[in-house]
């Protein structure tokens, strides 16, 4: 039901923004780090981090690549996912410092579980893992510090995954640091 709440605000507010004027050019070329990400998958809460790369090919349409890995230790057990998505990222600035994206990425997952145990002087550790189909669905704000660097704050998409015939559905957040390359 959050989540819906949350889906539902972005889509009402992404379009009043459209209506805004455009104040600055684009840059080209993107690099978002995002220092903290909370991410609820299922019934799990991870931590992590994210890096996007979005080459933007007009001032409101970027191509995105995105790498997430999430992290959390359930009953001794090591849990890392780790998520790899592309797909188109819609802008629009407001001003001359904000910016507000939505984006749309689909790829794949990786989840993978480890553990060790010591015995008689003897480690031993074993691991597992699965791949399958990852999506995020969502947007966020950026806040222009100087041309080359914005503040992230915040990201906020809708995480689902489809690994070895069961499937997830999460929420991620984060925030961070955009940097901007190349011309504008």
């Amino acid at each position: 039901m959050k989540m819906k709440f949350v889906l539902l605000a972005m889509l009402l507010f992404i379009p009043t923004l459209a209506m805004a004027e455009e104040a600055n050019a684009h840059r080209p070329f993107e690099i978002g780090w995002n220092v903290l990400t909370y991410n609820r998958q299922g019934s799990v809460n991870l931590y992590g981090g994210d890096l996007s790369f979005t080459a933007n090919v007009k001032p409101k349409l970027g191509i995105v690549a995105d790498v997430a890995i999430s992290q959390r230790t359930v009953n001794s057990i090591d849990v890392t996912i780790t998520q790899y998505r592309f797909g188109p990222k819609f802008m629009v600035k407001s001003g001359g410092r904000i910016t507000a994206f939505t984006e749309f990425l689909a790829g794949g997952a990786r989840v993978t579980g480890s553990t060790s145990f010591t015995s008689g002087g003897t480690t031993t550790s074993a691991s597992e893992s699965a791949n399958g189909f990852s999506m995020a669905i969502g947007g966020g704000l950026d806040i222009g510090i100087k041309p080359w660097l914005a503040i992230r704050a915040p990201q906020v998409d809708y995480s689902y995954m489809h690994i070895d015939g069961g499937s997830s559905n999460g929420v991620r957040i984060g925030g961070g640091l955009l940097f901007r390359f190349g011309p504008h």
